[in-house]
């Protein structure tokens, strides 16, 4: 049957674009956590060069 490749292609576009929406980037994530570190305060430590 005609059209049923590009059918599929779209289907599969808005697949694609809908996970991409559904994806938190990681300047969210780190957003979300200092703003739950601030409510909870909790003690962040700095790193040691012997420790990275």
């Amino acid at each position: 049957m005609g059209g049923e490749g590009s059918a599929f292609n779209m289907i599969s576009v808005m697949k694609s674009n809908r996970a991409l929406l559904r994806k938190k980037d990681y300047f969210y994530l780190r957003k979300e956590y200092f703003n739950s570190a601030k409510r909870k305060s909790l003690d962040l430590k700095k790193s040691t060069p012997e420790q990275i």
